[in-house]
């Protein structure tokens, strides 16, 4: 399925990439293959018959893969912080322009990834997987 298609069906609205053409929406998936593996794990975290946690690590890596791909012109920052990091979310979050609500539940999940918590983070299913509905269009516009 194609990156545009695959975004769709998970129901991000295709005026949020109205901008982008699909010539140039093509270029920026093959430049960046990460935001297809984004869109792969948002569509899972999206499938209601997966149990929650599973969901929740696929909304949260949809998200990340999309941070990465913003802050990977900055090697270093890569380079030195383990992952999931949240000062590579932070980044993000500021170039992305996501709202302080965003930012703060971005911030929450990835700091849960990296605790290793074997408990459900206190964000909903339903925010997180609203926040990689987000995050990946805008990243697609940002990277286009």
């Amino acid at each position: 399925m194609s990156l545009l298609t695959t975004l769709i069906a998970v129901g991000v609205d295709s005026s949020l990439l109205r901008d982008v053409t699909n010539e140039r929406l093509k270029d920026v998936e093959r430049r960046h293959p990460r935001l297809g593996n984004a869109a792969e794990f948002l569509s899972a975290a999206f499938n209601e018959e997966l149990p929650s946690l599973p969901r929740m690590m696929c909304a949260l890596e949809s998200a990340y893969l999309c941070c990465v791909e913003i802050v990977e012109p900055s090697k270093l920052l890569l380079e030195t912080a383990s992952h999931p990091s949240p000062s590579i979310a932070d980044v993000a979050a500021t170039t992305l322009g996501l709202s302080h609500e965003e930012k703060r539940t971005l911030r929450e999940l990835t700091e849960w990834a990296s605790s290793y918590s074997p408990f459900m983070p206190l964000v909903g299913i339903e925010n997180t997987c609203v926040l990689g509905r987000d995050v990946v269009p805008g990243t697609i516009r940002y990277l286009a």
